[in-house]
């Protein structure tokens, strides 16, 4: 049995959601000396309605940053949801990372316990800041 759990990353003190240039195509890897356009390690969020102002997010990060705080502070394993995403070119989905699929196994006391785990780990990344 899975469970898809939503993590709200956008209320983490570091999440970062910054707009991008208008005309900004795509990123590309340039070696000339110049003034990025967008924080490294972001990718572009493609408006799919005209008008809304294209935009990229952390959220990717600040996933993988709280699945491995989990893993080695709380011993709990939750798989992120980039490793169920389907790319698609030119489309940023950063706003959709921010899930884990939890997988349920064993005695409700397990079980438990381990949602219990989880909740305490969150909280304290999020306190952590």
């Amino acid at each position: 049995m899975f469970q898809w759990l939503r993590v709200e990353v956008s209320r983490h003190p570091r999440y970062v959601r910054t707009p991008l240039q208008t005309g900004a195509a795509e990123l590309k890897i340039d070696s000339t000396p110049h003034e990025a356009e967008v924080v490294p390690g972001l990718h572009p969020k493609r408006s799919e309605s005209d008008g809304e102002e294209a935009y990229t997010t952390n959220t990717s990060e600040l996933i993988d940053e709280l699945w491995r705080f989990l893993l080695d502070e709380h011993n709990v394993l939750v798989m992120p949801a980039r490793l169920f995403q389907v790319e698609k070119p030119g489309v940023d989905q950063t706003d959709r990372l921010n899930y884990f699929r939890a997988t349920f196994a064993g005695d409700r006391d397990e079980i438990e316990s381990a949602l219990e785990a989880l909740g305490k780990g969150v909280k304290e990344w999020f306190e952590r800041g």
